[in-house]
């Protein structure tokens, strides 16, 4: 009887939230109907056609959540059916449809008590603070606004998404798991790249994409449509498959995801990205160091002397050069120029306490002034100014202020994440807080050298990851309640292994 209730209650609600959407949707196919541009009528198809997606992510959160993960890899591809698009505005519609589905579900389950979580403050405080920040009363244009308001929705709907949804170990592993799918699906098609080639729509982004040729080499981008976003993405990877591969009890996965080492290093090589290659190194000793295991030690070890036959073999390539041009950035003609900016605008920041407004240095600043009908070169403003290194925009735009908020939020959550470690028994919850915490320390440190924290798909994993880290003590403790209820129960069946 109650499972009756639970059904019906649901079925109402549905009810409720499409027959608005239905009577809207009939309005737009009368006018569809007498629209006298055949424009118009084709924007009205399009809208009609979203309607039954928007019902499923707003009736279905957890598959408005894959969704979410799986267009995400699929920039380029995005891209190709619409060459003007803003690819960022794809994926806010499903957050949007996401968070109306979240609410909905709340409302009816009565049970808004779940996005409490230890982390769900110091969250709320920096996302009110980029609210505040779209308001900032230096940006030029009511497009700077609009885009800056962006950034709130980036960030809180994945986190709550994850603190409302991912309750269980069997949420928890389908997380991991779809992301380590996506990952060697995603290095896979990079290697077609690289030895097979680019397709012609591939070859035809390089035009507007320049960064991705390096003295004659071309930069695989993969499906994501940045080499620097597929390079951090596969370090991030990395870290998590040997989190996954020591959490386990089963030999499968363990293999499965040991094996996807390799490929993701071969991967985040041939993206010549220097702030990638150094997050490897950086996210597998401090996942080693953390959980104090000296098997990943030696293997670290074992890799470092495999990288430096490797070097003395390849010694002179272009390959190699661009590894070891990591240890010695000083060099780099364009990280000079860079650290110049930074040091000419230091006191600029410092004089700034809440910045110049968000989206207003680098080449999105100067997107923005365009779409307003200005010519950035007319005006005095950030628009330009390079700033790869991602602690340096935010000082820009959202003044020390802003960065000292981030840096904050940074360390509580790398510290909620070491307390869930230490305290945590389950190896899966163990090794996740772990590998979830290796993986911010690398993509931190790497940050200096870029935006990393501002790809469509590395911003996704980081907010989404900390409402799970957030999430893991009570993860345990269901699991533990299971595990009671099991032990309790008449055991009729033998028990399954498993992870």
């Amino acid at each position: 009887m109650a499972v009756a209730r639970r059904v019906a209650g649901a079925f109402n609600l549905v009810n409720i939230v499409a027959v608005p959407l239905l009577f809207v949707g009939g309005i737009w196919l009368s006018r569809l109907l007498s629209a006298p541009r055949f424009g118009v009528a084709l924007v009205a198809i399009t809208l009609l056609m979203t309607l039954p997606l928007a019902m499923v992510l707003i009736s279905r959160p957890k598959f408005g959540v894959a969704l979410l993960f799986v267009l995400s890899m699929v920039i380029i591809e995005i891209k190709r059916f619409s060459w003007q698009t803003e690819v960022g505005l794809v994926i806010e519609f499903l957050e949007g449809m996401l968070a109306i589905g979240l609410l909905t579900s709340m409302i009816a389950r009565r049970d808004l008590h779940r996005l409490g979580s230890p982390l769900t403050l110091p969250v709320l405080i920096y996302v009110l603070y980029q609210v505040l920040q779209a308001l900032h009363p230096n940006l030029p244009s009511v497009f700077n606004i609009l885009y800056a308001l962006r950034d709130p929705i980036n960030f809180a709907v994945p986190f709550f998404a994850a603190v409302y949804l991912i309750r269980d170990k069997t949420q928890l592993r389908f997380f991991l798991g779809m992301w380590m799918l996506l990952a060697v699906a995603i290095a896979l098609y990079g290697l077609k790249q690289n030895f097979l080639g680019l397709s012609n729509w591939e070859a035809a982004w390089l035009s507007i994409s320049r960064t991705h040729i390096i003295y004659d080499k071309v930069r695989i981008f993969s499906m994501l449509g940045s080499a620097d976003a597929l390079g951090m993405h596969m370090a991030v990877s990395i870290v998590l498959a040997l989190g996954l591969a020591f959490s386990t009890r089963s030999r499968l996965v363990r293999y499965g995801c040991i094996a996807t080492v390799p490929l993701f290093v071969v991967v985040d090589l041939y993206t010549l990205t220097r702030g990638a290659y150094s997050a490897v190194l950086v996210g597998v000793l401090v996942l080693a160091v953390i959980t104090r295991s000296r098997l990943l030690l030696v293997g670290l070890l074992l890799a470092a002397v495999l990288a430096v036959g490797w070097y003395q073999v390849n010694q002179g390539s272009m390959l190699a050069n661009r590894v070891m041009t990591m240890f010695s950035p000083e060099e780099d003609e364009s990280f000079a120029v860079r650290q110049s900016y930074i040091d000419e605008y230091l006191p600029v920041i410092a004089e700034n306490p809440f910045g110049f407004g968000p989206a207003t240095s680098g080449r999105q600043g100067w997107v923005l002034l365009e779409w307003a009908g200005v010519d950035p070169s007319l005006v005095e403003s950030l628009a330009g100014v390079p700033a790869d290194n991602y602690y340096f925009r935010i000082a820009l735009e959202n003044g020390w202020v802003g960065l000292l908020l981030f840096m904050v939020l940074l360390a509580v959550v790398i510290s909620h994440g070491l307390r869930v470690f230490y305290s945590a028994k389950d190896p899966l919850v163990r090794w996740t807080a772990a590998s979830l915490v290796a993986a911010y320390v690398a993509m931190a440190v790497a940050s200096v050298s870029n935006n990393y924290f501002s790809h469509v798909q590395l911003k996704l994993f980081f907010w989404f990851s900390i409402g799970v880290l957030a999430n893991l003590p009570k993860i345990e403790q269901a699991a533990g309640e299971s595990d009671q209820v099991k032990e309790s129960a008449p055991r009729l069946l033998p028990r399954m292994g498993g992870w």
